[in-house]
């Protein structure tokens, strides 16, 4: 059989197609050998005037007709005869399992199924609907697959289109910038077809140049978005054809017949584009804009394509048109609005300024005003030494997320970099976005991250030609500053100067007009100036706080309706004689007012210009109260003195009628060691009083020394009781001890520690009528431990339970001397306490109620007994 002829079935007949028999004849065998089956389904392939395959034998080797052809695209004629899973490896995957169903007896049909064209294909993808059946041999069985091919591409397309314009719909229609829907435009387009660069480029008229606005890519090129391109970049013709509204297609730029036959004629700046296609927009009949679709490969656009693409670029033209209406719309919206804020600012800002006189409330209330309105960080004044380079901060505005800076040392201009600072010298108005990136401030930048500062502007005040003050608006972020912000700032920089000129202006008037005043208010008297009537004209400050009135109380009021116990009183005579002689006088007043302390005044009238009478007074209850001091401690001196003889005296009585009897002649040995023993005895007390003078008056000159070592008081209070003992059984004394189990620590003195606790049960027992009962106890938490001592005895009164730890107050406590004591065994045990670190308190519900002394100590603990263990020596 002839190359060219191909076996046409049962009747012999012959068919002109393919050319390469030799390839099928290789696969499939001779012709003439091929079975019956076979010829008959290729007779049928030949009569079909539809798209026909059959994947014949165990290797499936295909063998189509004249129609299917196109579907194989450059696959033909290389396929004839190759195995059908080589042919078509790009498709396998989804045409696979459809020929294992038909291999095994299975009709089925895979619709709009992409074909891919084929390697080296410029073409499109194409769209199929591929019906595969069973091809049966001689014997029966299942020899290979039939498939009758039906081209969906235009149905698929349009679909595909349709879907596509909705979801570009949906997708531009909630975008409101041009930005955004500029590049979600070139992404839609982008993924659509496939491609691998869209880009969004807007014409410059005046510059002759294309700016690459937006784009978006697959990776497969890099971005172009900021690019400026010129007009030769595109070329004369192709500008021409963009101008008169044609889209441009290139589909393989390496193609120089091809490239010869387009209209492009300009250099390629983008070197990776293989393939593009450009569609023209226009705005007022000039072109404006051109969407370009770039091609990392050759490809041939389709009709299809071009219209979408034409399609897209309309729709966003129209998207685009709108969002800068709605823009325009908006930004006069916005202008309109920070017009109004902005009066409304300035407003705000007046009635706000206008009651303040001073410098500081005016700068603070309009820095917290600026602040709010902007929703800065901080907002400061910044005094500059222009000549020193140095500036200062007094006070600041913070929004409370950032520390204030007010008050700080003095710092460098320079510091915060010298091209700010040169601009603010100028008197211009400096405004970054970010010191971290800006040229200006970039290098100084970890000055201003100290401070926290990212975003800032300063606004200048120049006096004298020299940089004076500088408005500081700080923001912790980066921030983008809008003109409305500068404007908002300036107004308030402006009025503020205003405002602080007038201020100093009227500080000057206040300085002058104060001054007599100040004298008045700075010389530690009270001052009253009365007219005739005795009305009160003027008071300064400390004499306001000596009578505690207020200004508006006591101006232009009587001095009767404001004392009125002062009407008939000494001082309303005092008036009466400095008006009538004219001559000064002067006067100690007591003022006696029912539940608080009587006030002692030193007052002093002189006779004033209008009339009236210019009273001086001051407050003298001090040196009144010292004074009745001075005669208290006068008469308990004089009370303890006696207290001293008395106790003195009772010894010496015994020991003058012993020393007699040791005088007797012939005196018997017991009596003369019973009268040595009541000298003993009597000495020894005495001996105990002059040693009670001698501690307490080294305590009163802090030269005790003590010595100090862990102490528990539990070990002390037998030795106590035993020192006791002896008065509590003269006195027929109950005894109570409240010792707890555990330990109660203290770090001090024993001796010291022992004379405290003998001299609480001393003096409990001496006040205490006999048959009484006392009680000691002890009491420890973490922090300190208790001594109490209570007692049924006489009490006190809440007067002398509040003095009874102080020097000769056991005078006080009765009439007679019958309890003996000098009166400072209680003053020396409050000494050797606080010594201690301690405290004591006494307390009694009056008298003939018995009475609770209690002593406080701090607990010892590691911390204090190595702080203590350095020299332990009360310091004088």
């Amino acid at each position: 059989m002839a190359a060219d002829e191909w076996p046409g079935g049962a009747d012999g007949g012959r068919q002109r197609w393919p050319p390469d028999v030799e390839r099928c004849a290789a696969a499939l065998g001779e012709p003439q050998q091929w079975s019956q089956a076979l010829l008959t389904l290729l007779g049928l392939m030949r009569r079909s005037g539809l798209p026909t395959l059959l994947a014949w034998g165990p290797e499936l080797r295909l063998l189509y007709n004249e129609p299917f052809a196109p579907v194989l695209g450059t696959r033909h004629p290389d396929a004839f005869g190759e195995r059908m899973q080589d042919v078509w490896a790009d498709a396998w995957s989804t045409m696979g399992p459809a020929v294992q169903r038909a291999l095994a007896g299975e009709a089925c049909t895979l619709k709009d199924v992409p074909v891919p064209a084929g390697p080296g294909s410029r073409g499109a993808r194409r769209w199929f609907t591929l019906s595969f059946t069973t091809a049966y041999g001689d014997d029966g069985l299942s020899a290979g697959v039939l498939a009758v091919a039906s081209e969906t591409t235009e149905h698929v397309a349009l679909e595909r289109r349709n879907a596509f314009e909705l979801l570009l719909a949906d997708e531009l229609g909630t975008l409101t910038t041009g930005a955004e829907i500029a590049r979600e435009a070139c992404r839609l387009l982008g993924v659509h077809l496939d491609a691998s660069r869209v880009s969004y480029l807007e014409t410059r008229a005046g510059a002759g140049t294309v700016l690459v606005v937006q784009d978006w890519t697959a990776g497969e090129l890099p971005s172009q978005a900021g690019r400026e391109l010129g007009v030769a970049d595109f070329g004369t013709r192709a500008m021409a054809q963009l101008r008169a509204g044609r889209v441009i297609r290139v589909n393989d730029f390496a193609d120089e017949h091809h490239l010869h036959n387009t209209a492009w004629d300009g250099d390629m700046v983008f070197a990776e584009t293989r393939s593009l296609l450009a569609v023209p927009l226009f705005r007022g009949g000039r072109l404006a804009a051109v969407l370009q679709v770039d091609g990392s490969s050759a490809r041939s656009w389709t009709d299809d394509e071009v219209a979408i693409a034409t399609e897209l670029a309309q729709r966003t033209w129209s998207a685009l048109e709108a969002a800068a209406a709605q823009e325009r719309r908006l930004r006069a919206e916005r202008e309109l609005h920070s017009a109004a804020a902005r009066q409304s600012f300035q407003l705000e800002l007046a009635d706000l300024l206008r009651p303040l006189t001073q410098a500081e409330p005016i700068i603070a209330a309009a820095s917290a005003l600026l602040g709010r309105h902007l929703g800065l960080s901080r907002v400061l004044y910044a005094e500059v030494d222009d000549g020193e380079g140095l500036f200062r901060v007094r006070s600041d505005w913070t929004d409370g997320q950032v520390p204030s800076i007010a008050r700080t040392a003095r710092r460098k201009l320079d510091d915060f970099g010298p091209a700010i600072i040169a601009a603010l010298r100028r008197g211009e108005t400096v405004a970054v976005d970010d010191v971290q990136h800006d040229p200006r401030t970039a290098a100084c930048a970890a000055a201003y991250a100290q401070v926290q500062v990212r975003g800032l502007v300063l606004l200048p005040l120049l006096q004298g030609g020299r940089l004076g003050i500088v408005l500081n608006l700080h923001q912790a972020r980066p921030r983008a500053w809008r003109e409305s912000d500068l404007q908002r700032a300036r107004d308030m920089a402006a009025r503020t100067w205003l405002a602080l000129d007038a201020a100093r202006a009227q500080a000057a008037l206040r300085a002058e007009r104060d001054q007599g005043r100040y004298v008045l208010d700075t010389i530690g008297e009270g001052f009253l100036l009365l007219d005739r009537a005795c009305r009160i004209v003027q008071i300064n400050a400390e004499g306001l706080r000596l009578v505690q009135l207020r200004a508006e109380a006591a101006i232009g009021a009587m001095v009767w309706d404001v004392w009125p116990d002062v009407r008939d009183g000494a001082l309303a005579g005092l008036h009466q004689q400095v008006v009538r002689t004219a001559q000064a006088a002067a006067m100690e007043y007591r003022r006696v007012q029912p539940g608080q302390q009587d006030s002692w005044l030193e007052v002093r009238a002189l006779p004033a210009l209008n009339g009236g009478v210019a009273v001086f007074y001051r407050d003298i209850g001090k040196r009144k109260r010292a004074e009745e001091q001075l005669k208290e401690a006068d008469r308990r001196k004089d009370e303890f003195l006696a207290t001293l003889a008395h106790e003195l005296r009772n010894p010496l009585a015994p020991i003058a009628t012993a020393a007699k009897m040791l005088a007797l002649a012939g005196l018997e040995p017991a009596a003369a060691r019973r009268a040595g023993e009541v000298i003993a005895r009597q000495a020894g007390h005495i001996s105990r009083l002059v040693d009670e003078l001698l501690d307490i008056s080294r305590i009163k000159r802090g030269v005790v020394a003590l010595e100090r070592e862990v102490v528990d008081l539990r070990a002390i209070v037998p030795d106590a009781v035993e020192q006791v003992q002896p008065l509590l059984e003269s006195c027929r004394h109950q005894l109570v001890l409240d010792i707890p189990p555990a330990a109660a620590p203290v770090f001090a003195d024993r001796r010291r520690l022992l004379q405290v606790l003998a001299n609480l049960l001393t003096n409990a027992g001496r006040y205490t009528p006999a048959g009484g009962r006392i009680t000691l106890a002890l009491a420890a938490d973490p922090a300190q431990v208790t001594i109490a001592v209570r007692d049924n005895g006489i009490g006190m009164t809440p007067q002398l339970a509040a003095s009874a730890f102080d020097l000769f107050a056991q005078a006080e406590r009765s009439s007679d001397r019958s309890n003996g004591g000098l009166g400072i065994g209680l003053a020396l045990v409050r000494g050797i306490v606080e010594l201690h670190g301690g405290s004591v308190v006494a307390r009694s519900d009056g008298p003939g109620r018995g009475s609770e002394l209690v002593v406080l100590l701090p607990r010892a603990d590691r911390a204090s007994v190595g702080d203590a263990a350095l020299p332990a020596a009360a310091k004088p």
